[in-house]
């Protein structure tokens, strides 16, 4: 790990190093004419998406069920807390592992175990977007608590906010892995290199979040993308790991993992179900119910992966998350939001407090808890699913329902 932070570190000043001998305010002394600009530079590859069979899972929890939790909340600050949660964990996350997929799928057509290290160049392209993403979150969350949004190189926009340790544990290690992950640099990381990297971010995002007040973890909806991000950022680390020794099984069952862990965790902690079975004294009654379909979902992909041609296996997936969704679309979302959007239609009072101190983000906080917390558990319960159809049932393909317990 030393030696990482150093390279980290060494990165970071070469690139300072080749900025100052190629520009800022000094002169060469030749007195010649810089050349002009390229008129069509190349962009930053940031939100560059890979096209994998996870897209099946990434699809309906942006566009369906994150979306309606941002709109529920608009106008807030939860809104580009839950848009930022959307970009980390189920995009850039959720495209590591979706890269990885593919690399293990290429590995076993061409029965190549060492194929799945053509993954590396899409895993850092979103290693990367990952950093400059969490730079935002940090400017998200200091928005809404009183902080100093866009402070700057070198500066902690939490700094004098209840989550400033979040920013002092971050960001030191942020800006040298961006210099070094970015692509336009030409550096281009194996595996194993990129597993050490992202072992250091979570080593730090870890040690931030243990140092912020457990109210502000245990709230609704922002407790939930910090533990939901705690909790992907670390099985995302030992997947990583897992591809970089090139055995196949492994990667699969730790995909199959990051999977089940994002799932539960976005539809039971970032939709505050959880924290509602709380507050009604009955926990288990939902999410126990969603943690048994996302099973089901997870198994279909652990048993899909290496198996079926990706297409294929995309489809299983949307057909066995197909049930999950569709009654906490249509019957818990409704229930749950509509209160809260009421709630909020009138503005937020002030002066609320709580982990995140008397700030908009604490105020907004304490309306939504107040809300779930007088929501009727029972209206909800019978709802969320039903049998796990097979997609291919009645059809020639009908063979693969058995091939993976549908």
């Amino acid at each position: 790990m030393t030696t990482m932070k150093q390279w980290l570190l060494s990165a970071s000043l070469a690139a300072a190093v080749f900025t100052a001998g190629c520009g800022g305010s000094g002169s060469s002394g030749s007195g010649s004419t810089p050349p002009p600009p390229d008129p069509t530079p190349t962009p930053t590859p940031t939100d560059v998406k890979v096209d994998g069979p996870l897209d099946a899972v990434q699809t309906p929890l942006s566009e369906t069920v994150l979306a309606q939790l941002r709109d529920a909340v608009a106008g807030t600050p939860l809104e580009a807390i839950v848009a930022s949660a959307d970009q980390i964990i189920v995009q850039d996350l959720l495209d590591i592992v979706d890269a990885l997929a593919l690399g293990l799928q290429s590995a076993a057509t061409s029965g190549n175990p060492t194929a799945i290290a053509g993954s590396a160049t899409d895993v850092q392209v979103q290693v990367f977007q990952l950093v400059e993403h969490l730079r935002e979150l940090l400017d998200v969350l200091a928005a809404g608590t009183g902080g100093a949004p866009g402070a700057g190189v070198g500066g902690n926009p939490l700094a004098g906010t209840p989550l400033e340790a979040l920013g002092t544990a971050l960001l030191p290690i942020l800006s040298p892995a961006s210099s070094l992950l970015d692509p336009a640099n030409g550096t281009d990381l194996q595996l194993t290199q990129l597993a050490e990297v992202v072992a250091l971010i979570n080593q730090q995002l870890q040690a931030g979040l243990a140092q912020i007040p457990a109210e502000a973890t245990s709230a609704p909806v922002v407790g939930g993308v910090f533990s939901t991000l705690s909790t992907t950022l670390t099985d995302v680390t030992a997947l990583i790991g897992a591809a970089a020794t090139y055995n196949g099984a492994n990667t699969t069952a730790q995909i199959q993992n990051t999977v089940d862990n994002l799932l539960v965790n976005v539809l039971t902690e970032v939709l505050p179900l959880r924290f509602l079975e709380e507050q009604s004294g009955n926990p288990g009654a939902l999410t126990g119910q969603i943690e048994g379909g996302v099973a089901q979902v997870s198994a279909v992909l652990g048993d899909g992966l290496g198996q079926v041609l990706t297409p294929v296996l995309e489809q299983l997936l949307g057909g066995a998350l197909t049930p999950v969704l569709d009654p906490i679309e249509n019957a818990v979302l409704p229930t749950v939001l509509t209160p809260i959007i009421d709630a909020l239609s009138g503005g937020v009072p002030g002066g609320i407090g709580g982990g995140f101190g008397a700030t908009e983000l604490g105020s907004l906080l304490g309306v939504v808890g107040t809300v779930l917390a007088a929501t009727p558990l029972g209206d909800l319960l019978g709802t969320i699913l039903g049998p796990l159809l097979c997609l291919f049932e009645g059809t020639p393909l009908a063979f693969l329902c058995d091939a993976l317990g549908s």
